[in-house]
Order: structure tokens, then C-alpha cells, then sequence
């Protein structure tokens, strides 16, 4: 089972919701039927970034496992750029924006990089921008997670065609074997990532970008690899590490013997 999470208080969020309801037959127990059968759409009052999602989500599991969730969200830029986001949740330093301080959320790699190449493959509209944004943020989710966002005006958010590109490019993922890596280095967005996963077979979860500085620390990594399922690896931006982020990732890489892919 995977809950798609949208929020009254989010104008996007909703918008997103609305158009499943509207376009896949959700009926009023939200469910999705079909071969959308393991997807259950939930809306909450409450913004995301806040929410007990651990409590929330075990109220309608029931018997059922829960496989990971999805939270349907607006994307915020100050720029206005036109996008559709993914990124894994938590805080690699304060906590500002929900979740716990200097705490990750279980990451959810392989459907949220599917999701991703399913969105650059179908997107028709060349002024937005498909990529992933570095982990930001709450909820804090001990379930694995993602944030699937449009950005960054009302514009975007009512525009069928981009709903109905985000939609399906979810709904249309699947978990594909591929190893499932962490990214280190970048900035907030991460085209250089993006770019590496649509030409490679394998998934990023957790991003950690560079301008956290002395917040990145070897405990911070260690919990992104504690918290990617199915950890095989590093992939670093080696132009967009310092040397002493390039050290730690090397190091660390070594002692636990996973592979180290610098790009």
C-alpha cells in the first residue's frame, strides 16, 4: 500500500488530488481501483511539513504493510520557475520546516527516481523544469518517502496538462532492481544528478548539497545511508564538494565497502 498524501492547505497539493479523484474514478473512500490498486489517496487539513505522518498513515493501514508514502505538494521558488520537483524528506541541520533536527526520513529511491524519469520522458513543455531537489524539510517518515511537488504558481497547479504529467508519471512507477545510491555535493537542485540517472540504471534517494557546510558531518551520512533501502552506493558531484566533504565521502565509502561513483 502507498498513500498519496494531499493537503487542504496546500492550493497544488489539492489541486493534485482533485485531478486523481477527477480522472482516475477515485470514489469517496479514495480509494484507487485497478491497476492502481496498491495507491490510496488520503487528504489531510493540515500541511505536510507538520503532520505525525507515522500516526496518520497507521490509521488506515490496518493489516496491510506500507510500502512507502507520497506527499502531493506545491513547490515554492522564488525565481517562479516553472517545475515539477521530487525529494526525500528531513533536516540535515535546524529543523525550520517541520521534521526533527538533524534527523532523515526514510528515503524512497526507487519509485521517486521512476517517478522522476517518467516525468522528464512525458513532460512536453520544455519551459519546466524535471529534476530532484536535495533532502529538505519535513514531515520527519519512519516509512520510506517522497515529496512529489509542482511549482511554482497557480498557473502551474490548474494546468491539466502538467497534472495529468505528474500523475501518471507516478502512477505509471514501478520498482525497477536498479541499486539505490545517495547523492553528495550540488546545490539545492540537482541537475547534475538528474542528468546522471536518466542515462544510468540506478535510483538516488538522500541528496545532500553542499551548502550545508560543517552541518554534513560523517553521522549525518551514515544516517542517509542507514535510511536508503537497499544502499549500494555514493554518487558524489566532485565539482560540487569541497575537499573536506570529498575526504569524508572517500573515507567513509571505504570503510564500509560500498561503491563510490564520482561524476
Amino acid at each position: 500500500m502507498i498513500p498519496l498524501i494531499y493537503s487542504q492547505q496546500d492550493e497544488a497539493s489539492l489541486s493534485i488530488g482533485n485531478f486523481i479523484k477527477e480522472s482516475y474514478s477515485v470514489g469517496d473512500s479514495g480509494v484507487i481501483n485497478g491497476k492502481y490498486g496498491d495507491f490510496i489517496l488520503m487528504g489531510i487539513r493540515e500541511r505536510h511539513l507538520y503532520i505525525d505522518a507515522e500516526t496518520i498513515v497507521s490509521g488506515i493501514a490496518g493489516s496491510e504493510k506500507i510500502e512507502g508514502i507520497v506527499f502531493l505538494s506545491r513547490h515554492s521558488s522564488s525565481a517562479s520557475i516553472s517545475s515539477m520537483t521530487v525529494h526525500a524528506t528531513g533536516n540535515i541541520s535546524d529543523a525550520k520546516l517541520g521534521g526533527k533536527p538533524k534527523t532523515l526520513s526514510v528515503a524512497m529511491p526507487d519509485l521517486m527516481t521512476e517517478t522522476l524519469r517518467n516525468m522528464h520522458a512525458n513532460n512536453k513543455r520544455k519551459e519546466i523544469q524535471v529534476t530532484y531537489e536535495s533532502t529538505h524539510h519535513g514531515p520527519y517518515c519512519p516509512n520510506p518517502c517522497f515529496y512529489l511537488e509542482i511549482g511554482t504558481t497557480a498557473r502551474e497547479w490548474t494546468d491539466k496538462e502538467i497534472l495529468g504529467t505528474v500523475v501518471s508519471s507516478l502512477l505509471s512507477s514501478e520498482k525497477n532492481g536498479y541499486g539505490n545510491f545517495v547523492g553528495v555535493g550540488g546545490g539545492h537542485y540537482a541537475p547534475k544528478f538528474t542528468g546522471y540517472v536518466l542515462g544510468e540504471k540506478i535510483n538516488i534517494g538522500h541528496i545532500i548539497p553542499k551548502y550545508h557546510g560543517n552541518a554534513i558531518t560523517r553521522e549525518i551520512l551514515e544516517q542517509s545511508i542507514e535510511k536508503t533501502p537497499g544502499f549500494k552506493g555514493m554518487v558524489m558531484d566532485f565539482k560540487g564538494c569541497n575537499s573536506d566533504m570529498r575526504t569524508l565521502v572517500r573515507q567513509l565509502s571505504s570503510e564500509i565497502g560500498c561503491e563510490l561513483i564520482e561524476i
